[in-house]
């Protein structure tokens, strides 16, 4: 095997590399963006309930 065929077999595996772990980062991305949707979504439900159940909450208690 030659010098050259051997760097491009390198080469070749390191950007199979590059790709899984681009996938993969892809992933972790995609997922942390939907804990963060789910996560405001649930804010929201959260403070729509608690106003609903009291709506005072909203007046200026300051007296």
């Amino acid at each position: 095997m030659g010098n050259s065929e051997s760097t491009l077999k390198t080469s070749a595996m390191h950007d199979q590399h590059a790709a899984a772990a681009l996938a993969e980062a892809k992933r972790t991305n995609d997922l942390l963006a939907n804990i963060m949707l789910l996560t405001a979504g649930t804010a929201l439900l959260t403070a729509f309930l608690m106003l609903r159940k009291h709506p005072a909450a909203l007046t200026d208690q300051t007296g």
